[in-house]
């Protein structure tokens, strides 16, 4: 099925409050400054969930196609694919945030490795006809979108702050409209998105292309999407 990114943010909170049952019924507010009842950690998860299931549906991956010349064209059906660096995203943000304690894994979890697993489960990698090709492979890995890894400070946190602040339930001092995102908050965001670029960069995919065969080899590179 295809990715959705509300299904993404819901199953990324589901998945938290699975293991801290407590965190589905903890409610702030502020009716002072006109902050009302939330679940901050939802709110939280489910926002930035969310921006990185909408920014893996739209990014390009880079594809290199290996096969041979025709030019009927080659065509690929979606396929699975795999972010490697998903096992260590919770770890990787926990420690940069300098978080300890038996809460700390999980919330981490919640917000750098649930929404990488769920869009994996969920989502497929399709990549367009290749004009000029016949059978043959393509190739998405790290080798050839390591590039994305430096994407968190110029388009994730740019992202995740937009959406954060849109919720405003976390302005500096609850005061609205927003001008900006709580410090602490802030450098979540910063770390978040470094993680995301990190997750994002280490795709790995395998892409098999249908077409005429064919004696002359034949070269290209592509892009493919996440469905």
């Amino acid at each position: 099925m295809p990715v959705v990114p509300a299904t993404i943010a819901a199953s990324s909170f589901g998945a938290y409050t699975s293991i801290i049952p407590t965190a589905a019924t903890a409610i702030r507010a502020n009716p002072v400054m006109g902050i009302p009842p939330h679940n901050p950690a939802h709110m939280l998860i489910s926002t930035c969930a969310t921006v990185f299931a909408t920014i893996a549906m739209s990014t390009p991956f880079v594809c290199n196609y290996i096969g041979v010349a025709s030019p009927a064209g080659a065509v690929a059906a979606p396929v699975p694919f795999l972010f490697k660096a998903v096992g260590g995203a919770g770890v990787q943000l926990a420690g940069t945030m300098g978080w300890v304690g038996p809460s700390a894994i999980p919330f981490a979890n919640a917000l750098a490795q649930s929404p990488a697993q769920f869009v994996m489960t969920m989502g497929q990698m399709q990549c367009p006809p290749v004009p000029g090709g016949g059978v043959g492979a393509g190739t998405i890995s790290s080798l050839n979108n390591s590039h994305l890894a430096s994407t968190g400070p110029t388009v994730i946190y740019p992202a995740l702050k937009s959406a954060i602040m849109s919720t405003q339930c976390f302005a500096i001092g609850d005061v609205l409209p927003p001008v900006g995102v709580a410090p602490q908050t802030d450098l979540l965001l910063v770390a978040l998105a470094n993680v995301y670029a990190t997750i994002l960069a280490s795709i790995e995919c395998a892409v098999a292309f249908a077409g005429a065969t064919a004696p002359s080899p034949f070269t290209s590179v592509t892009t493919g999407k996440i469905l």
